[in-house]
């Protein structure tokens, strides 16, 4: 699968993945520049890890916009969906310090997280618990 996943045979120009991909790479240089202007503080950390878990989103989906082969796209899909439940934890770790929270509120922060990675990797396990019993791809129930 690595291989196809890197193959540039496998993907084609699609006019759907621009949008999605300059949000990613708008994310991503956004959240270097508060990081570098902030000195690496508490507040341009917390501000990167948010922006990182939209970037990586959205590009798995835009990825999965150009991907020719429905192999490659449906992977690229998963990797999409697996890093959406990081994002209501990061929005909130982000949140909490902004207003100056952060350690009254660390407890809750820590469930938010905590929360966010058992439901990614719930997404993960059930999606090959049904692919192995009953031999559909993660994400297609008839």
């Amino acid at each position: 699968m690595i291989a196809q996943l890197i193959d540039p045979a496998h993907y084609a120009f699609n006019p759907y993945a621009v949008p999605t991909f300059t949000a990613a790479a708008a994310m991503l240089i956004l959240g270097l520049a508060v990081l570098i202007r902030e000195r690496a503080t508490l507040l341009s950390a917390s501000f990167m890890v948010m922006a990182m878990t939209i970037a990586v989103w959205l590009v798995g989906f835009s990825m999965m916009y150009i991907a020719a082969d429905q192999a490659v796209r449906l992977w690229w899909a998963r990797a999409a969906y697996v890093g959406v439940p990081l994002i209501p934890p990061a929005v909130y770790h982000f949140a909490v310090v902004v207003l100056g929270l952060a350690e009254r509120r660390r407890p809750l922060v820590r469930v938010a997280w905590g929360l966010g990675i058992v439901l990614a990797a719930a997404s993960v396990l059930t999606g090959a618990l049904i692919e192995d019993l009953y031999r559909y791809w993660w994400g297609y129930y008839p």
